[in-house]
C-alpha cells in the first residue's frame, strides 16, 4: 500500500513539474527578437539584458519589448517597424489580448460539420 502511495505522489510531482514547465513558454534560440534585443542593448535602450542566457521566456522578452515601446522616440524608422512586429507577436504575453491575431489558415476554408 505504501508503495502505491509513494508512486502516486511521485506521479503527481512529475505531472505538476511538466505542466509548470509547459506554462512558461520559451522563445526559440533562433528567433529574430534576440538579434533585435542585442541591438537595443548595444544602444543602451534596455538594461540587464544578457544575450548569453538563452532561451528566454516569452514573459522576459515581453518585458523588454514593453520597455522599448516606452522609448519609441529614440528608435529610428526600421527599429520602430521591427518593434511593432514583435509587439504584435508577443501581444498575448504583454496585454493578454489577441486583437491583432492573424491566422496562417484562411478561416473561410475551415469546415465544421
Amino acid at each position: 500500500m505504501f508503495k502505491s502511495i509513494k508512486y502516486g505522489i511521485l506521479a503527481i510531482i512529475c505531472i505538476f513539474s511538466f505542466v509548470q514547465a509547459q506554462s512558461v513558454g520559451y522563445v526559440r534560440y533562433d528567433h529574430p527578437v534576440y538579434g533585435y534585443l542585442d541591438r537595443m542593448d548595444a544602444l543602451n535602450l534596455i538594461e540587464n539584458y544578457n544575450s548569453f542566457e538563452l532561451p528566454k521566456t516569452r514573459n522576459e522578452v515581453s518585458t523588454y519589448l514593453t520597455i522599448l515601446s516606452k522609448k519609441m522616440d529614440k528608435l529610428d524608422y526600421a527599429d520602430k517597424e521591427l518593434l511593432y512586429e514583435f509587439l504584435r507577436e508577443f501581444e498575448y504575453n504583454i496585454e493578454r489580448t489577441t486583437t491583432h491575431y492573424s491566422s496562417l489558415i484562411d478561416e473561410s476554408f475551415i469546415f465544421i460539420g
